[in-house]
């Protein structure tokens, strides 16, 4: 029984997985979309190469981050989504989803823009050391959940792609890599 149980659970994911591709990409935006066969983008596309989805050196994951970054982020920081989600208020630039575009831009092997944008983030800590859920839509305060947990989260996992990235290039500029795109630290190293 616990057999077929796999056997069901991996041809359902072998489905979820050929939707994707096939309905959640729009080639006209060369980006994921929040919703299948829709033009609205959402920085959790992002996680596609973190979680190992399509690796980073991927034509469409290499969209989807150059999408998220001419139209959701401002620098470093990253609105999670655009679209209108019946909350009311002005959302800010979610740290987290910020965190992932390092994360993303450090394994599509962007080290120096992934350090730049790091840089950028660590001037939100607060005198404190910690983090908040959100920054204000000007760039400039604190907003949301304090501490938030999750963006402490995204430093760490961050920090630990961009760590591994610089290791790799590292290596490769001293001869000793393989010259295979950088990879992540994969689905069981992050933590969250």
């Amino acid at each position: 029984m616990r057999a077929h149980g796999a056997a069901a659970l991996e041809e359902g994911a072998g489905r979820r997985a050929g939707a994707i591709l096939d309905k959640g990409f729009n080639p006209e935006l060369n980006s994921f979309t929040q919703t299948f066969g829709g033009t609205a983008l959402d920085a959790t596309a992002l996680m596609i190469p973190v979680m190992e989805f399509l690796p980073p050196d991927d034509p469409r994951v290499l969209g989807t981050l150059e999408a998220v970054r001419q139209h959701l982020a401002d620098g470093a920081l990253v609105r999670r989504y655009t679209t209108d989600d019946g909350l009311g208020g002005q959302e800010g630039y979610f740290l987290l989803c910020s965190f992932w575009l390092i994360s993303a831009e450090a394994l599509c092997g962007q080290v120096e823009l992934a350090r730049q944008h790091l840089d950028e983030l660590i001037g939100h800590v607060s005198p404190l050391g910690l983090l908040a859920e959100e920054i204000t839509p000007d760039g400039q305060h604190l907003l949301g959940n304090f501490p938030q947990a999750y963006s402490h989260v995204g430093l760490i996992n961050a920090l630990a792609y961009l760590q591994d990235a610089q290791g790799k290039l590292t290596a490769e500029t001293a001869g000793h890599g393989s010259g295979q795109p950088l990879s992540g630290r994969g689905k069981s190293q992050q933590m969250g």
